[in-house]
C-alpha cells in the first residue's frame, strides 16, 4: 500500500532540544529537522507491535492492522519542499489540550503536529486551515482504541457542533482516536467529531472515532477526502456525506450506529470499497438525494433495519458486496431510486433480500439472494426494475413477488428451492419474464393472480412441488414458448376466473396432469405440446370454458383430454394421440364444442361420453384406437355430425345405457371391424351415416328406441379414407390441413353433409343446410360418377380445393 510521507516519533526516544517561543507556549519545536529525521527512521519498538497482537479482535483485522502499522512505522520522514520552506514538526502532550485551537489557527503550511499518547480534552472546536497540515499520533492506536492518542469532546458552547473541522486542501489526520461520548437515542443531534469541508482533499487514516451524540465523520461542501483504515463505532451516523461531496472510503470498519453506518445525500457521490459496515440502525448504508456513489467489495452485516437503503432519486452502484447476518431487508430501493446492483451476495434476510417500492427502478445483475424469510425479491408500488441473471434460492417465502401496480423485466434468473412460489404476482402487476429457470420450488413455480397479467416466454419451469404455472382470480398472462416440465403436481393450473393466452409451450411429464382448468376459467391454449403425464393431458373441471386449438396432446397415461363437472370448453384442430388411456373423455354434466380434431392411437376408446354430458363433435377424425372409436353411455346425449371413424379395434360407435345421442352424416370405414353398435334400450337419432367395410355394420340390441334414416346409396368412403390414410403416414399437421366434402342428391339445395370440417376456429354453427354453387367437375378426379361443386364445408378429397360438394348421379 502506498502511504504519504508520515513521520513517526518513537515512543522511547529522548525529548529533543526545544526553543520556547511566545507564539507556541509550551509547544516543543524541533530544532534540528535532519536529526529528527534520522531518529524517526529507526526501527519501531517491538512492544508496540506486541500490544497489537494481543488485542481481542478478529484475526483478519488483526493482521490488517499489524501490516498497516508496520508500513506506517517504517515510512521515512520527507521534508516538504513546497515554496522552498522547511516544515515545522511540533509535538504536543495531553496537558496542552487547551492550546490546540490556537496552535491550529496559527500553524504554518506543511506543518506536522505529533500527539504524545494520552487523552486530550477538547473544549473548543479545532479548525485546520493550513495547507498540508499533518496531525499524527506518536504511537499507533491499539485495535480497540484503548491505548494511544485520544481527543475527547467536551464542547459546551451553543453552536459548537464539530470537534475537528478540516477545510485545508490536503491535510492528513492519522492514528488518533476521537470520542464524543454523550448518550442519546436521538437521530437529529448535530454533533460531529470530524468534518471535512470546503473542497478539501484531506486524508483520514487509522482513526478510531466514536460520537454517540451525532456524526462520527461528516464530509460536506464538495469535499473529496480519503478515509481509510479507520474504526468508527457507537455513533448516530458513522460517515455522513452531503453537499455534493465525493469521498474515497477504503477498508474502514463502521459499526453500532443508531441511524446508519454511512449516509450519502445531497447529490454527493464517492467510492466506498473494502469496508465493513455492521449494526446500522435504519441501515448499514443509506443513500438518497440524487446521489451517485459506488459501493464495491464491502461487507454489511447485522443491521437492525436494512443492509442498504436507497431512496430519493439516488443512482448508486452497489457491487460485489456481501450482506449477511441479522437484517430485515438486504437492499431496499424506493422513492424513484434507480441504482445498479451487481454481483452481491445477500443471505439470511429476515424480510426480503431485495425490495423495491414507491416507483423504484434499477438494474440488478448477477446477485445471489439466499435464505430470505419472506420473498427473496419483492417489487411493489409502481416499481419498474430490470433483473438479469440473479439467483434467488432457499427462501422461506417465494422467490420473486410482485404486488400492487408494478412491472419490470426479469431475464435469465435462477429461482430455485424456495418454500413458496418461485414467482408470485398479485394485484394489477405486469412484467416480462423470459429465459428464467424456475425450479424445485415447494409451492407453485409461477402464480399469477388477481388482475395481474405479464408475459412469460422461453422460461424453464420444472420440478416444482405444486403447479408449475398457476393462474387465478381474473389474472390474464401471456405464456409463450416455455418448458413446463417434471412437476410433482400439475403443469398449468387455471382456476377461479383465471384467463390467459398459452401458446407454443411444452407441458411435459407433470405428475398429476399436465393442464388443469377449473372453476370459471376461460384461457386460450394454442399450438402447445402437452405430453407424457402419468396423470392426464388436459383436465377441465368446474365451469371452465377454455379453448384449445392446434395443440399436440400426446402420450399421456390417462385421458389426453377429460371434460368433467359442468365444463364447456371448445376444442378445434387439436391432435390427441398415442395415449395410454382414452383420447377424449366428456362426462358428468359437461358439454362443449369439439371440431376438426384428430384423435388416434389410444389404448382405450378414442372418444368417451358418459354421465349426463351433452357435447357437440363435428368433423373430427377418430382412428386406430385399440377399443371403440366413440362410446356414448349412461344418460348422456350429444350431437355427432360429420366425423370420420377409421380402423378402430372394436365398434366405430358404441351406444349403451340410456344414452340418446344425435349421430348424423358420419363416415365409418373399419376394414372388417365393427360399425355402429347400439346396446339395449339405446335411443337417439342416427341419420345419413355411411358405414362401409365394417363387420356387423349395424349391431342393435333389444328394446332400442332409436330413430334411423338411411343415407343415399353411394360408396364415398374409399376416396375419403385414402386421403386420411395417406396423411396418417406423414404428419399430424397434414391431417389437420385436409379439405372436406359435402354430399347431396342432384337438384337438391340442401346438402346431406358427411364429415364437416371448418378451417378456422370460430365455432360457427354446423353446416347441415348449405346451398352450393356449380363448379368445374374436373376438380375431383378420384370418384367416377361424381360431379364437384363449390359450396360449404367439406370432407377430405382434394388438396387443390378448399371446399366442395358432390352430386349423386341417378
Amino acid at each position: 500500500m502506498e502511504l504519504s510521507n508520515t513521520p513517526q516519533l518513537k515512543k522511547h526516544q529522548a525529548p529533543p532540544e526545544i526553543i520556547s517561543t511566545p507564539a507556541h507556549r509550551g509547544v516543543e519545536v524541533l530544532q534540528d529537522a535532519s536529526e529528527t529525521k534520522k531518529r524517526m527512521m529507526a526501527e519501531p519498538s517491538p512492544s508496540i507491535l506486541g500490544e497489537l497482537k494481543h488485542e481481542m479482535f478478529e484475526q483478519k483485522e488483526v493482521e490488517k492492522v499489524l501490516n498497516l502499522a508496520e508500513q506506517f512505522l517504517s515510512t521515512k520522514l520527507e521534508t516538504p519542499a513546497a515554496n522552498n520552506n522547511a516544515c515545522e514538526v511540533l509535538r504536543v502532550t495531553p496537558d496542552m489540550a487547551d492550546e490546540l485551537p490556537q496552535l491550529l489557527r496559527t500553524v504554518a503550511d506543511n506543518s506536522t503536529i505529533v500527539f504524545a499518547p494520552g487523552a486530550y480534552v477538547v473544549k473548543e472546536p479545532l479548525i485546520v486551515r493550513a495547507e498540508g497540515t499533518f496531525l499524527m499520533a506518536e504511537v499507533p492506536l491499539a485495535p480497540d482504541g484503548s491505548k494511544g492518542t485520544r481527543l475527547v469532546g467536551a464542547l459546551s458552547k451553543p453552536g459548537d457542533h464539530t470537534m475537528l473541522s478540516i477545510s485545508s486542501g490536503c491535510a492528513t489526520v492519522s492514528n488518533i482516536a476521537f470520542e464524543w461520548d454523550i448518550e442519546t437515542d436521538s437521530k437529529e443531534y448535530l454533533a460531529c467529531c470530524i468534518a471535512v469541508e470546503g473542497r478539501s482533499c484531506a486524508k483520514l487514516e487509522f482513526l478510531h472515532v466514536l460520537c454517540r451524540s451525532g456524526r462520527a465523520i461528516e464530509v460536506r461542501d464538495k469535499a473529496k477526502p480519503i478515509i481509510q483504515d479507520c474504526i468508527i463505532r457507537n455513533s448516530v451516523i458513522g460517515i455522513h456525506v452531503c453537499g455534493r461531496s465525493q469521498p474515497t472510503v477504503l477498508r474502514n470498519r463502521v459499526d453500532s450506529c443508531v441511524a446508519s453506518c454511512v449516509r450519502v445525500t445531497e447529490k454527493s457521490s464517492g467510492k466506498f470499497s473494502g469496508n465493513t459496515f455492521e449494526k446500522g440502525g435504519d441501515a448499514c448504508v443509506w443513500a438518497g438525494g440524487s446521489t451517485k456513489g459506488v459501493f464495491r467489495d464491502n461487507l454489511l452485516r447485522n443491521a437492525k433495519g436494512c443492509g442498504v437503503m436507497l431512496g430519493e432519486h439516488s443512482h448508486v452502484t452497489v457491487e460485489n458486496c456481501e450482506i449477511a447476518g441479522e437484517h430485515i431487508n438486504g437492499i431496499q430501493v424506493g422513492d424513484e431510486a434507480d441504482p445498479i446492483v451487481k454481483n452481491n451476495q445477500i443471505t439470511g434476510s429476515q424480510g426480503s433480500g431485495i425490495v423495491l417500492y414507491d416507483k423504484g427502478k434499477g438494474l440488478f445483475v448477477g446477485n445471489q439472494v439466499k435464505a430470505s424469510k419472506l420473498a427473496g425479491i419483492g417489487i411493489r408500488d409502481k416499481s419498474e426494475p430490470v433483473f438479469v441473471h440473479n439467483t434467488v434460492s432457499e427462501g422461506s417465502g417465494s422467490g420473486f413477488v410482485l404486488l400492487g401496480e408494478c412491472g419490470g423485466v426479469y431475464e435469465g434468473n435462477h429461482i430455485v428451492s424456495n418454500t413458496c412460489a418461485g414467482i408470485g404476482m398479485k394485484g394489477t402487476t405486469n412484467g416480462l419474464f423470459q429465459n428464467n429457470i424456475v425450479k424445485d420450488n415447494h409451492g407453485y413455480g409461477v402464480w399469477v393472480q388477481d388482475e395481474s397479467c405479464g408475459t412469460f416466454q422461453n422460461n424453464e419451469i420444472s420440478s416444482n412441488h405444486s403447479a408449475g404455472f398457476a393462474v387465478s382470480h381474473m389474472a390474464n398472462p401471456v405464456v409463450h414458448h416455455n418448458q413446463i416440465c417434471g412437476g410433482k403436481h400439475v403443469g398449468i393450473l387455471v382456476q377461479n376466473n383465471g384467463r390467459g393466452l398459452f401458446t407454443e409451450n411444452t407441458v411435459q411429464a407433470n405428475r398429476a396432469t399436465n393442464i388443469l382448468l377449473v372453476g370459471h376459467s376461460s384461457g386460450n391454449f394454442s399450438q402447445n405440446v402437452i405430453c407424457d403425464s402419468t396423470g392426464g393431458g388436459v383436465l377441465f373441471r368446474g365451469h371452465s370454458t377454455c379453448q384449445l386449438s392446434r395443440n399436440r396432446i400426446i402420450g399421456n397415461s390417462r385421458a389426453d383430454v377429460a371434460v368433467l363437472d359442468q365444463a364447456k370448453p371448445r376444442l378445434f384442430a387439436n391432435v390427441l394421440r398415442d395415449g395410454h388411456g382414452r383420447g377424449l373423455v366428456i362426462t358428468e354434466q359437461a358439454s362443449g364444442e369439439f371440431e376438426a380434431n384428430v384423435i388416434r392411437g389410444h389404448v382405450l376408446a378414442g372418444v368417451y361420453v358418459g354421465g349426463s354430458a351433452d357435447p357437440t363433435l363435428t368433423g373430427n377424425i377418430v382412428t386406430s384406437s385399440q377399443a371403440s372409436g366413440l362410446v356414448v353411455e349412461d344418460q348422456s346425449k350429444g350431437t355427432f355430425v360429420g366425423n370420420v371413424l377409421l380402423d378402430n379395434e372394436s365398434a366405430a360407435v358404441a351406444v349403451q345405457g340410456s344414452s340418446s345421442p344425435h349421430v348424423e352424416a358420419n363416415l365409418v370405414r373399419h376394414n372388417g371391424k365393427g360399425g355402429m353398435w347400439l346396446g339395449e334400450k339405446a335411443s337417439g337419432i342416427f341419420k345419413n351415416n355411411y358405414v362401409e367395410e365394417s363387420h356387423f355394420a349395424w349391431k342393435l340390441g333389444q328394446d332400442i328406441t332409436a330413430q334411423f334414416v338411411a343415407p343415399p346409396p353411394i360408396d364415398v368412403g374409399k376416396a375419403i379414407a385414402t386421403k386420411i390414410e395417406e396423411a396418417l403416414e406423414n404428419s399430424d399437421n397434414e391431417l389437420l390441413n385436409l379439405k372436406y366434402l359435402a354430399i347431396r342428391n342432384p337438384g337438391d339445395e340442401i346438402v346431406q353433409t358427411v364429415g364437416i370440417k371448418k378451417q378456422t376456429p370460430d365455432f360457427v354453427s354446423r353446416a347441415t343446410n348449405v346451398k352450393v354453387q356449380p363448379c368445374d367437375t374436373s376438380m375431383v378426379a378420384e370418384s367416377p360418377g361424381l360431379a364437384a361443386q363449390t359450396g360449404g364445408p367439406v370432407l377430405p378429397m382434394s388438396a387443390s380445393i378448399d371446399v366442395a360438394a358432390v352430386d349423386i348421379e341417378g
